[in-house]
């Protein structure tokens, strides 16, 4: 069960928010550990559709290297299906909220909206009478600072069944909770960042133990040295193109006799 938080859809500004106050508490207070980036994705967006001031369905966008979207998180079918016409059709509020990254664009209503047409029409027979998309920024990984790639691009997408849905108090509101959100989902991403490094590290550590194991069995059958011993492994891995750590593994289980 989530926490119990007051909605925001149609409150007084200070209701509202309080509303998206509670919901950015609640994103702080996951224990991390328990989640992974998917699922902490999925819950901004369950909060988002839950708290925020006319919101019906929400989801969040993510620009691929190419500059392709993807939906990486859905509260509801019609989030998804409107996420997946902008990228078919290659616009849309998301899209330009991702790739612009300077400010919300507001869709205020789709029986009056110019632009997008394929996205608008689509939205009209889904029901959705306006649309918010919120760009999420989040710092780049220590990683992607040292592979000098750049930031994600992404948007969270706020759709209503209503036109007007999104005056300035929600606008303002849903920015809130975005910025909120941001910080969240970038500390999941530090910490599975970690736990990467973590990984790697015992991975690391553990085929160093059994390359030693193999070649003190080595120089145990042979009587050569550490060096000879690993020669003859590296040698070995070689010929037969398997990496020294499986080829070590069977060394010291007897199913290789390397010389």
């Amino acid at each position: 069960m989530g926490p119990d938080l007051p909605h925001g859809a149609g409150e007084h500004p200070a209701r509202s928010d309080a509303a998206v106050d509670a919901a950015v508490a609640a994103l702080h207070r996951l224990f991390l550990a328990d989640h992974s980036v998917p699922s902490v994705l999925q819950r901004v967006v369950e909060l988002a559709a839950a708290v925020l001031p006319g919101v019906a369905e929400a989801s969040i966008t993510i620009l691929q290297a190419a500059g392709d979207g993807a939906t990486v998180a859905s509260s509801g079918v019609m989030a998804y299906e409107l996420d997946e016409t902008q990228y078919r059709s290659g616009d849309g509020p998301c899209l330009s909220a991702a790739e612009a990254g300077d400010g919300p664009v507001l869709l205020a209503d789709t029986a009056e909206e110019v632009r997008w047409p394929a996205f608008v029409r689509h939205a009209r027979e889904l029901g959705a009478g306006s649309v918010l998309s919120v760009p999420v920024e989040l710092p780049r990984s220590p990683e992607e600072r040292a592979q000098h790639r750049r930031r994600v691009r992404a948007a969270l997408n706020l759709y209503a069944t209503t036109p007007g849905a999104f005056d300035d108090v929600a606008v303002r509101a849903c920015q809130r909770y975005t910025d909120g959100a941001a910080t969240a989902v970038a500390n999941m991403r530090a910490l599975a960042a970690s736990r990467a490094t973590v990984d790697g590290l015992r991975e690391a550590i553990e085929a160093r133990l059994v390359i030693e194991q193999a070649k003190g069995m080595v120089m145990a059958r042979l009587h050569c040295t550490a060096d000879e011993a690993f020669e003859v492994l590296s040698r070995n891995s070689q010929q037969t193109r398997r990496k020294l750590r499986d080829l070590a593994v069977d060394v010291v289980a007897g199913r290789a006799h390397p010389s």
